[in-house]
């Protein structure tokens, strides 16, 4: 997903605040006219969380399901569209990663990759929901918009502005917010200008998976104005990815043990792990939820790295 960061060198993105840790910075990879340097680039390091989030959001249309309407999903940070692949067309991370770092791929020129993607999709989407993107990155929304894996797309930096009148529309008819990816000091922000343009006329559920060495006290703050709550959806960590240095992997380890958090997972696997959580209507709290039949096919097919 991409972000507006800051940097504090060419590799590093710069904390907002004491209780950020510095992570690698792959703001560079969303300026391209095609996904192909991002998904080479998260290929190796073996990129997860969208696909914990589309099985989750998979299920949440399930619940929500209206046949007289097709579902909006407002895609948080949504970078070239890995979430409107997987749930329009079915396509999980890894086919794409081994789509898009092929010899024949990497011959093509841009306006062949995105012709043969725009057919690609097209012959193998489905009428699931429908997806708006949101990012900062007009390149990765223009692709998202050409190949048909956005039905809308907003440049809105929310974090400083409030949504434009189409978006806040859309936020008004969503039945998901989603993100997967976007950093802690940004996503909560976000969402609670989604949440504040609907003007209470509707409450759209939301997931998001926040990686271990992050403080979710921001998220249960701005969703409880909204009378929202969180509930975690996995008992233990879901792999994000590998970490991208040994240095990342000792600062992430050393914030998530001043956090007081045990790190056995992140030392012998090697990489980050995210939770991944459901925040619904305060309503809804007398509706338990068993999240075994959503979380546990994503943990069985990926298995534990």
């Amino acid at each position: 997903m991409s972000e507006n960061k800051e940097q504090s060198d060419g590799n590093i993105m710069a904390p907002r605040s004491s209780a950020d840790v510095p992570i690698s910075d792959f703001s560079h990879l969303y300026s391209q006219p095609d996904p192909r340097a991002y998904y080479q680039s998260l290929g190796a390091l073996d990129y997860r969380t969208p696909d914990h989030v589309q099985q989750l959001a998979r299920w949440c249309l399930t619940r929500q399901n209206n046949p007289d309407t097709t579902p909006w999903v407002i895609d948080v940070g949504c970078g070239y569209g890995v979430n409107g692949a997987g749930l329009l067309c079915q396509m999980p991370v890894h086919e794409l990663m081994d789509r898009y770092c092929s010899e024949d791929m990497a011959a093509m020129s841009s306006s062949s990759v995105i012709s043969q993607d725009a057919s690609l999709f097209s012959d193998r989407r489905s009428k699931t929901c429908r997806i708006a993107g949101l990012d900062v990155s007009r390149a990765s929304l223009d692709y998202g918009l050409r190949v048909g894996l956005l039905d809308a797309a907003f440049d809105d930096d929310l974090t400083q502005i409030k949504p434009s009148d189409e978006l806040a529309r859309i936020a008004r008819n969503s039945a998901l917010i989603i993100e997967s990816g976007v950093p802690i000091f940004i996503a909560p922000y976000v969402i609670d200008a989604l949440l504040s343009a609907t003007d209470g006329t509707s409450q759209p559920w939301i997931i998001t998976a926040p990686p271990r060495y992050t403080n979710v006290a921001v998220y249960n703050e701005v969703l409880a104005q909204h009378g929202y709550v969180m509930e975690q959806a996995t008992d233990t960590p879901l792999p994000h990815r590998c970490f991208e240095s040994t240095e990342e992997g000792e600062r992430i380890i050393a914030q998530q043990t001043e956090m007081g958090l045990d790190c056995t997972i992140e030392k012998e696997s090697g990489y980050i792990h995210s939770n991944l959580y459901l925040a619904r209507p305060q309503s809804a709290k007398s509706q338990p939820v068993d999240f075994t039949p959503v979380v546990g096919p994503v943990v069985r097919a990926l298995g534990r790295p």
